[in-house]
């Protein structure tokens, strides 16, 4: 028997190993789940991001909770929530210490669009708070979750712990590991939000630990935390950190030279990879090196190796690969210690010996760079437009100033070298130099140095501009086809009316046909607009042998989507009796995806919340976009572009050129020599569908074989019993069973002796088995309005203060333009000085409520002064700098401003125009309008990362009538120093291209 002090030693350890059994499984089970982790020991990066990786503010630290604290004094802490905060379920914890003397009423502790908990001095209430994301005065939020002050004490660390599932409706709040308050409710919204997560407004302190999960927690859990704390990121964070981080030895990109990224079948190809130590420690890691091909399927036998490196020591690793089919391959690299570590850090591709027979419709910028040109002709391309790669013909390349012709060795080498590789140069008639341009007031444009691109300005020089016609075609006599200007109807490119660019193409055409009567020249036009309808109307097919016209397709586009353009287009010139007119697609990309996956990416939130990889699906839709040109009867289409990707430019992911980051070809590449290979030079013949869903596109080609082009639409699905045909994948390679040819959407290429009469019999005899019916699809025309955005919720600010504590700011006394523009690049008029179709006439003046807001624009028409327009590309004669602007408030929480700017691609580094507020005390604080955050390109429709609210208008005549939506941005700046009244504002350019616009300025008082 036991004796008494036995018994409660057995008994004191049996409960010692069920606490702490207990807390290893409360600790594991905090692993699964979380998805956004903060210590701010070191700097405000996350430790853990499921999804962006993006934050602004300042890091202050101080002693805390645990290790260092953020410490938060006047401007509060963003996070982007995108893939961090999910609001149909979560968990949020979080340790913070307030100020006591701050003398802010409300101070939110934490806040994501419609979450918030927030304290309310003077009530002395807090209250975990969601609302609605309705719009208008119908937004709500949901105050039943109320606590109070004292429960929330200052200059004391408190645990905080928020719960919530919209599916139940339930909420809860813990504080120091103690239920504190919960309740239901049906104000959850649940929609993706892109709004800001935030720490600390309007309330300094000390924040630590933040931790987020997209689950649940227990109580039991909950009580875990506040005790123990979370688990330690490592072991809890294998499956969402960032790639860069997790490596220990990180194996990095192999960049290859053009030349050495194509090989043939059987040639070795020979990689040194680097691999560098990331840490302060020895490290060793075993790396496990797999080829694979275009479908993602491993070719050969995986390699592993081991790896043992001191600290920040890097070693190359040389390796030969060997591939015996066409297509394009990658080498992936794995952890074995890690599998969920992977990177794909080169690509190459492969493809039969030579260049392919030339094809005149295969047309590309093509690049200089290096081996370009000559990677270039390997993958298909045959022809170049002298646009924005090479430049040799335009105007100010060859007479900079009047008299001084400089038709520059090198522009001459260039010439020569793609005419020695083969291609055939589409020449372009464009950008006029300052010296051949005069202003309204007779006056010389100032040449603005920073612009290396023309800007546009029409001619006035007519002598001196019929002799550059002259000069440019005897200089370079091999350019047989000529193009008149580029996109005429953008302002960037053309500063004048379309009566204008009919003068302008009347006078080149004249003097070109002078001068060669032989040379195709061809008018450049949107193949649907009302500029279009102009010169139509003034008769440009008189001064013209064909048109050129600008179309991009998506990789996920329906193949028939592409009818649209061109029947269009082909449709107002039967009007004019010239509907067979030829036509060219002088610029026209296909936008797909990287092939390389797990790369780091700038700009870009982590990999998972990307949209899917689309390299494959861009892989057959370059071929099927070629071959529905084709049968269309286009002459060409040049491919926008061939030319290097630089990653840290945001155009890896996702991407409208043929090249890899790593200088290799994208498997759209490889396709499309695949197709020129078996093309042969051929002409199209005819279209066939010999069942629903199966596209049937044959064409003769030069050797008297016939190819026909087949694939499945619509997730159709045909089994094909084929003779005496010659099968092949998209990559070119023999499919393994000739006689049973299952065609879904991948297109295949079948090679026939038989002639195309015969062929077409064939197809329509041919014995064939439907695995799936098509899906109903119909192919109609372009609705040229975006579906309406979602709803969006008032700002919560408005809403908060209420419209009386909400104040216009006047601007009428600095309003330069309207809304409306009569004349197109004249310096004066309307908006962005972009003319009649591509103007804000929807807006007139006026008193306007947007979400919450009130903000009230001067004039009377749309024609009146109504707005600040800025200097900008399109703008070029507008003040750089407005202000300042009188404000004259006190108790400022925070201003909201009303604008627009046109000609950004919505990335952060974009920053159009910076504000400076000036205080009554002499200090100063400047906001930058950063691009995809509170301003973007008025044409786009907002971002995921957008911090603002967007209100959606249609152009009544827009300039492209296949898109007419426009966006005008509201977005709030929380004031850092509400104590001191605000004496002014003032708004100036900041060097980029963009034109700005702003409509009107509010300021919300406490």
């Amino acid at each position: 028997m036991l004796s008494h002090k036995q018994s409660l030693i057995r008994i004191l350890f049996l409960l010692t190993f069920l606490c702490t059994t207990s807390m290893a499984i409360a600790s594991d089970e905090l692993h699964a789940g979380r998805i956004f982790y903060c210590s701010w020991d070191a700097a405000l990066k996350p430790d853990m991001a499921a999804g962006a990786e993006s934050w602004t503010g300042d890091y202050q630290s101080q002693a805390g909770h645990s290790g260092n604290a953020l410490k938060i004094t006047d401007t509060p802490v963003t996070y982007m929530p995108n893939g961090n905060f999910t609001r149909e379920i979560g968990t949020l914890s979080l340790w913070f210490k307030l100020d006591k003397n701050d003398q802010a009423d409300r101070m939110g502790i934490v806040s994501a669009t419609n979450f918030r908990f927030q304290n309310y001095r003077k009530n002395n209430q807090a209250f975990f708070m969601t609302g609605s994301k309705l719009p208008g005065k119908n937004f709500k939020w949901d105050y039943s979750l109320l606590l109070h002050n004292r429960d929330v004490p200052f200059e004391q660390w408190i645990h905080l712990v928020l719960t919530w599932d919209s599916k139940t409706g339930q909420r809860h709040v813990y504080l120091n590991g103690v239920l504190a308050g919960k309740t239901k409710s049906n104000l959850i919204e649940t929609g993706a939000g892109s709004q800001s997560l935030k720490l600390g407004i309007n309330a300094p302190g000390l924040y630590d630990e933040l931790n987020i999960w997209n689950i649940v927690l227990s109580e039991e859990q909950i009580r875990s935390i506040y005790q123990h704390g979370t688990p330690a990121v490592e072991a809890s964070n294998a499956h969402t950190k960032n790639e860069k981080a997790d490596w220990l030895i990180e194996p990095k990109l192999v960049y290859l030279k053009y030349s050495d990224s194509l090989v043939d079948s059987g040639q070795p190809i020979e990689l040194k990879i680097p691999f560098v130590n990331n840490t302060s420690q020895q490290q060793k890691m075993t790396a496990r090196l797999q080829i694979m091909d275009t479908w993602e399927q491993p070719v050969g036998a995986f390699e592993d190796i081991t790896l043992d490196l001191a600290p920040s020591q890097k070693k190359t690793v040389k390796r030969s690969y060997t591939v015996d089919r066409y297509g394009c391959y990658k080498l992936r690299i794995t952890d074995t210690g890690n599998p969920d570590l992977l990177k794909e850090i080169t690509s190459f591709g492969c493809l039969p010996k030579g260049t392919p027979p030339n094809h005149p419709f295969f047309g590309a910028h093509v690049n200089g760079t290096r081996n370009m040109p000559e990677m270039a002709r390997r993958i298909g391309f045959s022809k170049n437009r002298v646009h924005n790669m090479t430049q040799f013909t335009w105007w100010d390349r060859l007479e900079p100033q009047k008299g001084e012709w400089d038709i520059k060795a090198n522009q001459q080498r260039a010439y020569q070298r793609y005419l020695d590789l083969g291609f055939e140069h589409y020449g372009q008639w464009f950008g006029a130099p300052y010296w051949a341009v005069k202003k309204s007031d007779g006056t010389h444009p100032a040449d603005p140095k920073g612009y290396a691109y023309p800007n546009g300005m029409k001619p006035s020089d007519e002598k001196a501009f019929r002799q550059y016609i002259t000069r440019s075609i005897e200089s370079f006599p091999q350019i047989k086809q000529w193009e008149m200007w580029n996109e005429p109807y953008v302002s960037r490119f053309f500063h004048g009316s379309p009566d204008q660019y009919f003068e302008i193409c009347r006078m080149m055409y004249q003097q070109a046909k002078s001068v060669r009567p032989d040379l195709e020249i061809f008018a450049q036009l949107p193949y649907d607009s009302p500029w279009l309808d102009r010169v139509l109307e003034l008769g440009i097919l008189n001064y013209c042998d064909g048109v050129a016209f600008h179309n991009y397709y998506s990789a996920l586009a329906h193949p028939q989507s592409i009818i649209v353009s061109v029947n269009k287009i082909r449709k107002r010139l039967k009007d004019y009796g010239k509907e067979n007119i030829p036509l060219i697609n002088s610029e026209s990309g296909l936008r797909g995806t990287t092939f390389l996956r797990g790369l780091d990416i700038p700009e870009y939130s982590p990999e998972q919340l990307k949209k899917p990889f689309q390299f494959r699906e861009a892989a057959c839709m370059n071929i099927q976009s070629n071959v529905v040109l084709m049968s269309l009867g286009l002459q060409a289409r040049y491919f926008y572009f061939h030319q290097p990707v630089n990653i840290q430019k945001g155009r890896a992911y996702p991407t409208y050129t043929t090249c890899e980051i790593t200088r290799s070809p994208l498997p759209m590449a490889i396709s499309q020599a695949a197709l020129v290979w078996q093309l042969d030079g051929g002409k199209f013949v005819k279209a066939l569908t010999p069942t629903d869903g199966l596209r049937v596109y044959l064409f003769a080609r030069n050797d008297g074989k016939t190819l026909a082009v087949v694939w499945c639409e619509d997730q159709a699905k045909v089994q094909l019993t084929v003779q005496q045909m010659q099968s092949l994948d998209m990559m070119g390679n023999p499919l393994e069973n000739q006689q049973q040819i299952t065609i879904s959407d991948e297109p295949v290429l079948m090679v026939s002796n038989q002639n195309a009469h015969n062929v077409i019999n064939v197809f329509e005899n041919m014995k064939l088995q439907v695995l799936a019916a098509p899906k109903v699809h119909a192919v109609s025309a372009e609705s040229n309005v975006d579906p309406l955005l979602p709803p969006m919720p008032d700002f919560q600010v408005a809403t908060e203060v209420g419209l009386s504590k909400l104040k216009p700011v006047d601007l009428s006394a600095f309003v330069n333009m309207g809304f409306a523009d009569p004349i197109q690049g004249d310096g004066k008029g309307g908006w962005t000085d972009e003319g009649p179709n591509n103007d804000a006439r929807m807006i007139n003046p006026g008193s306007y409520n947007w979400f919450g807001v009130p903000f009230v624009i001067p004039g009377k028409t749309n024609l009146d002064p109504s707005v600040v327009s800025l200097g900008g590309m399109t703008f070029s004669s507008g003040p750089k700098s407005v202000g300042p602007i009188p404000v004259n408030q006190s108790k400022v929480r925070g201003l909201f401003f009303a604008h627009a700017a046109n000609w950004m691609s919505g990335k952060i580094t974009e920053v159009p125009v910076i504000y400076t507020v000036t205080y009554q005390d002499g200090s100063t604080v400047d906001i930058p309008m950063r691009g995809g955050r509170e301003i973007n390109n008025w044409w786009s429709k907002p971002g995921e990362d957008e911090e603002g609210r967007a209100i959606q208008m249609t152009h009544p005549d827009p300039i492209t009538r296949s898109h007419a939506s426009r966006y005008l941005r509201i977005c709030y700046w929380e004031n850092p120093k509400t104590s001191v009244p605000v004496s002014s504002i003032a708004v100036r350019t900041n060097g980029q291209k963009s034109t700005y616009i702003l409509c009107g300025i509010t300021v919300a008082k406490w």
